[in-house]
């Protein structure tokens, strides 16, 4: 029976039926954007199969996001194995022979283009050949033995060489940790099985996709893993998505560059980047009051309106004053030498005071890191 694609709500213009078949809706993904969802629902006789929403994200068509799901659900333990590897053969065999229609596996037929019915055809099966010889044997002769025999010796080394050399799944070479051999035989799944790794923290398998794999995202990855921010922003070839631009403008915060990660992020319009370039700046505000630079921590200020950053700056304001007014005092000669001593005293203590503003500082930050 035919598998059909139900769909229930979706933004894309594309889509301008309710049902689809599976191998159509295969087709149509292909042509849906980004920013496009589906959800819908896999129906086979009235039999509801698979619920899920689809978006054209990470270089996944329609029925590799579903092979991903359903192999997370069974990872998870979500779903059973068992249930989710008979779902994914029914979804491959649909996608292969729609409907069911596949040839039959114990019969070989030659059949001529032409469908008129009136016309004679030659079909050729095992069974009609075992047939034909039986009956004809004295008539074909040795030879023509000999070549039926070599004929069905070939045929079941072929078939055997066939199952012989399957290739294992996705999520089977992923359990089974052979990754470099996942990436070559399912290269769509990089940007899928890279982050896995980067999540695990998998430094060593990154470092293996990078060579051997030649993976240029696995090197972008296993760099920002180790914090080589520079290296990072000096890569090329890689998939621009938000993603992948958020990381990259990130790693311009942590060189100090934060107009280079604005402009990312006027394309990208992330809040979480958005997020830490307003806290770069509000570091960078501190490192200029902690520097006694109160007129570009208050420049600084006018751009990110941070109420704690306002507070600050009356108390750095204050703070300077006083630092100015020990500093002359400490290098005036009409005053003793108690009078001169006892200000530096007090101008090392309120430095220090201004220096705890913010916390700790941006260079001791980085210093930990």
């Amino acid at each position: 029976m035919l598998i059909e694609v139900k769909i229930e709500e979706s933004n894309a213009v594309r889509i301008r039926k309710e049902c689809y078949s599976y191998v159509e809706f295969e087709q149509l993904s292909e042509e849906l954007r980004p920013e496009n969802s589906v959800t819908y629902l896999l129906v086979q006789d009235k039999k509801v199969l698979y619920q899920g929403k689809y978006q054209c994200v990470s270089g996944l068509s329609f029925h590799e996001s579903i092979h991903y799901s359903i192999e997370q659900m069974i990872q998870s333990g979500t779903l059973k194995q068992r249930k989710g590897q008979k779902l994914l053969e029914l979804l491959d065999r649909e996608l292969a022979f729609p409907g069911g229609t596949q040839p039959s596996s114990t019969s070989v037929s030659f059949t001529p283009s032409s469908e008129k019915k009136n016309k004679k055809y030659f079909s050729l099966n095992l069974v009609s050949l075992q047939s034909f010889f039986k009956i004809h044997w004295k008539k074909i002769g040795i030879g023509g033995s000999i070549f039926f025999l070599l004929f069905i010796g070939i045929l079941w080394s072929s078939t055997q060489k066939i199952k012989t050399n399957q290739i294992d799944s996705y999520q089977t070479l992923v359990d089974k940790k052979e990754y470099t051999v996942a990436l070559k035989e399912y290269p769509q799944k990089e940007e899928v099985l890279v982050k896995q790794l980067y999540k695990e923290k998998n430094k060593e398998e990154l470092s293996t996709l990078a060579k051997e794999g030649e993976s240029h995202l696995a090197l972008f990855y296993l760099l920002f893993l180790e914090h080589q921010w520079e290296k990072i922003t000096e890569m090329t070839d890689l998939p621009v998505n938000e993603e992948t631009q958020g990381m990259l403008g990130f790693a311009y915060l942590k060189q100090g560059k934060i107009e280079e990660a604005e402009l990312i992020n006027q394309e990208i319009k992330s809040e979480v980047l958005e997020e830490q370039i307003q806290f770069a700046k509000k570091e960078e505000a501190y490192q200029a009051i902690h520097e006694k630079d109160i007129k570009k921590a208050e420049r600084i200020n006018q751009e990110i309106h941070d109420e704690e950053l306002t507070e600050d700056i009356s108390v750095a304001k204050s703070i300077v004053n006083l630092l100015e007014k020990y500093k002359k005092d400490k290098e005036d000669t009409k005053l003793s030498e108690s009078e001169r001593k006892e200000a530096e005293e007090n101008y090392k203590l309120w430095e220090e005071k201004l220096k705890q503003l913010g916390g700790v500082s941006n260079d001791e930050s980085n210093n930990e890191q």
